[in-house]
């Protein structure tokens, strides 16, 4: 059965599980590293280095993933439908690298993401998270809450119930400082590392940040 997932409508997941399986349909492939790792790369060539790591939200970035995975000494990635899921959520690790995650998601399941990089980031660890920004001329729709939904309906099978849910998906452009102070509710150090152009490159952080 297909379920129309609209605003004040019955889905046949829960609201967040919805919203997150919608948001799976912005996944877009790409032939090289994406334009944010290249540049926090640039930036900070000892981010992933010998560390372990988490890909969060990997979608369809293989090269990402690539080159985080030689990069690292160990490295787990988790996206909607890892089998494993549970077991990657409970672990901590030394570097988290979460890219166009935020910025696909309304308000509520957002901050359930912004939680869960909260729990994984280690003690002593960093997690960097990538947004689109409000320069980017991609983000086109109609405003709802704090972005736009865009004029495509997609469809998606739940990989666990088999439900079929369809939706509009959820676009972001984020501010300056915006995405800094959502970070915050959950991190105690958030810092920039790119504001500029299309996109933004934060680092956050649950002790103070060593400058080099």
């Amino acid at each position: 059965m297909i379920k129309q997932l609209s605003h004040g409508q019955h889905n046949p997941l829960e609201g967040i599980e919805a919203e997150l399986l919608i948001a799976t349909t912005t996944r877009i492939s790409r032939k090289t590293i994406t334009a944010p790792l290249k540049t926090l790369i640039a930036k900070l060539p000892d981010a992933f280095l010998n560390k372990s790591v988490l890909h969060f939200g990997k979608g369809k970035a293989n090269f990402d993933s690539l080159e985080l995975i030689n990069r690292s000494k160990s490295y787990s990635e988790i996206d909607i439908g890892t089998p494993n899921a549970d077991q990657i959520l409970k672990r901590q690790y030394e570097a988290i690298w979460c890219c166009y995650v935020l910025n696909v998601l309304k308000p509520s399941p957002r901050n359930v993401v912004i939680n869960q990089l909260s729990d994984c980031c280690s003690l002593n660890g960093q997690c960097y998270v990538a947004v689109r920004s409000h320069k980017d001329k991609g983000i086109i729709g109609k405003p709802h809450l704090d972005g736009v939904l865009t004029n495509r309906t997609r469809k998606v099978t739940c990989p666990v119930t088999q439900e079929t849910i369809t939706g509009k998906t959820f676009q972001k452009g984020y501010e300056l400082d915006e995405a800094r102070k959502e970070l915050k509710k959950h991190f105690k150090y958030v810092r920039y590392i790119h504001q500029v152009g299309a996109y933004h490159i934060l680092a956050a952080a649950h002790t103070q940040f060593i400058e080099s």
